[in-house]
């Protein structure tokens, strides 16, 4: 409806012309021998279907603005031009709103899918790819594509009707003279495709390189203490300005490309008009044919056509650029999980008699190296079992397999006789807690830490968790208690304290299983008794899994494992591995030599 208000605007020229100049079919010289543009080509269906509905419109429009004295006339092309002005700025208007709240809501839409299918892969995902990269494909190439469809959508739907129209009323006014101008249609979109192609090349590489600098400063800012520490300020200054003077250089590359198919094409669109001035009007002047006011009218239809079009390749630009974001982003979506969760798994309620490995094998990837070899344990409801070992013997990946974060290449870990693969992961997971060497807390309070997760929280739960785990006592003591703020990753407060919330929300959601990963490890004297006297209290009752590098944590462990390069090496309480002499004897003498 805007583009047909626009063009009845357009269309009003002609009498307009008429109205004040009294414009008359006059030749002003007659040559001989002259063959007007309207005898070179012949289309039939135009001289029978086009030309009548031109002159029927032509006449309706005579009829209400020439057969009038000229001063009402010129009134009712006013009015008449009030009314479609408003008209046409009142559904522009509409336009817009309507376009910009359905490509805002499509873009908020996809940024919400590619967070969610970013959560259903696994973990080995998140280790292949940098942090840095991923927060690039949500923010910067899901905001790119938001200013592509933002900007562009609008126009892209608008632009290519207002060009049609434009282009039927050309042909309306005289089709002959817009068949020939139609030939360049070719060339122009040689142009726009060639200039396309570079565009999403430069645009890829552009996406790619501010990924780069996400992924420098999100290493930096989590590293800020070793930055400093090491006073490598300036060394990271330098780091960031080459990896921003990269993403200049690719940005200026691609500014060159965009803002050249403005101009040729409007070159283009040049030699088209200069073409239409020369045959149009020479018909004009020597035969008097078309009316002067519709050679005008003509012209102006012509010279109006010439911005949609420049907006086409502006938008065309700005479209591949989009593209090459969007490819980022559905390259994302379309990444497939190597870990298959069943859709309608059995749900887990809790550990009735044992957990088993049998025969489990693991490696990370293809290529590596088995973590895991023909593992077979058995772990028992209410049981305390300890791993330990050297760095890299596998520890950690045994409880990983374990809350399912890998699926093991070969055998099979069994949940009471259910294989873990055959239960709904939320469920199996809900009931673990998991307390790590690295605290992992968020820019929240105490509160939301502790019950990290619960929408309606229990605050009197909240205290006593805190108190199980040791912490009320530095947390009473906190401004606002346990609303208080703890900044990022707890910075605001010490590592046995950060530890100590850790286990309040491990005790919290009162598991079924719970997993110890050397939480004590990185801890001073009086703040590991805390902890430990904390995970004491947890372990009462509770099937655990505690990944010690301190020996003398876990001597009372009814089992304690030792790992050694993926196999499991001896097995027994602490006393009789302590009586084997074998490698847990070494560790500990080691350990304790002093």
């Amino acid at each position: 409806l805007g583009q047909l208000t626009y063009l009845l605007q357009v269309s009003m020229l002609q009498p307009f012309i008429k109205t004040i100049f009294k414009t008359e079919n006059t030749v002003i010289e007659k040559v001989d021998n002259y063959t007007p543009t309207k005898n070179k080509i012949s289309v039939p269906f135009a001289e029978k279907k086009i030309e009548p509905i031109v002159r029927s419109f032509n006449t309706m429009k005579n009829r209400f603005f020439l057969n009038n004295s000229p001063v009402n006339a010129l009134m009712y092309f006013c009015v008449f031009l009030l009314v479609i002005s408003f008209l046409k700025n009142l559904f522009f208007y509409l336009q817009r709103i309507f376009a910009s709240m359905f490509s805002q809501s499509i873009v908020n839409d996809i940024r919400k899918e590619v967070f969610a299918h970013l959560h259903s892969l696994s973990l080995n995902f998140f280790h292949k790819n940098k942090v840095g990269n991923l927060i690039s494909r949500i923010t910067f190439d899901v905001q790119k594509m938001q200013q592509t469809l933002t900007v562009g959508f609008v126009d892209l739907v608008r632009i290519p009707i207002q060009v049609v129209m434009f282009y039927l009323y050309l042909l309306a006014i005289n089709w002959r003279l817009t068949v020939y101008i139609t030939l360049i249609a070719p060339v122009i979109i040689y142009v726009l495709s060639f200039v396309g192609r570079l565009l999403r090349r430069y645009g890829k590489r552009s996406q790619e390189r501010m990924a780069m600098i996400n992924i420098l400063l999100q290493e930096n800012f989590s590293g800020i203490r070793l930055i400093k520490g090491f006073g490598k300020d300036e060394f990271e200054i330098k780091r960031f300005n080459d990896r921003a003077n990269s993403f200049l250089k690719a940005q200026l590359k691609m500014i060159k490309i965009s803002r050249a198919g403005s101009p040729l094409n409007e070159m283009i669109a040049t030699v088209a008009a200069t073409f239409v001035l020369w045959f149009g009007g020479k018909d004009v002047l020597l035969l008097g044919e078309p009316e002067p006011a519709t050679f005008l009218q003509y012209i102006a239809v012509l010279l109006l056509l010439a911005d949609p079009l420049r907006k086409i390749s502006e938008h065309y630009s700005h479209l591949q650029e989009g593209m090459a974001a969007a490819e980022r982003v559905f390259e994302t979506l379309d990444t497939k999980s190597d870990m298959i969760f069943p859709e309608n798994g059995k749900k887990y309620d809790h550990l009735e008699n044992r957990i088993e490995f049998k025969n489990v094998s693991f490696k990370y990837d293809e290529a590596d190296s088995y973590a895991l070899k023909n593992i077979n344990l058995t772990i028992k409801k209410c049981e305390t079992i300890a791993l330990v070992g050297r760095s890299g013997a596998g520890k950690s990946t045994i409880a990983d397999l374990i809350i399912r974060f890998y699926d093991p290449n070969e055998g099979e870990i069994l949940f009471d006789g259910t294989n873990v693969r055959d239960f709904d992961i939320n469920s199996l997971r809900n009931k673990m807690g998991i307390v790590t060497q690295e605290t992992i807390l968020f820019n929240e309070s105490v509160a939301y830490n502790i019950a990290y997760g619960d929408t309606n929280p229990d605050r009197e739960r909240i205290v006593e968790a805190a108190e199980a785990a040791n912490a009320w006592e530095f947390i009473s003591n906190m401004p606002n208690n346990i609303d208080t703020i703890i900044g990022d990753r707890g910075v605001k407060i010490s590592g046995g304290e950060r530890q100590r919330i850790s286990i309040a929300r491990a005790i919290y959601r009162n598991p079924d299983i719970l997993i110890f990963d050397e939480a004590t490890s990185a801890l001073d004297t009086e703040s590991e008794k805390l902890v430990q006297s904390a995970i004491d209290r947890l372990l009462n009752n509770r099937t655990a899994i505690v990944i010690a590098h301190r020996l003398s944590t876990i001597a009372k462990a009814h089992q304690i494992l030792v790992v050694d390069r993926g196999s499991i090496a001896e097995q027994g309480t602490h006393q009789e591995l302590l009586d084997k002499n074998g490698l847990y004897k070494e560790l500990y003498d080691k350990q304790f030599e002093s």
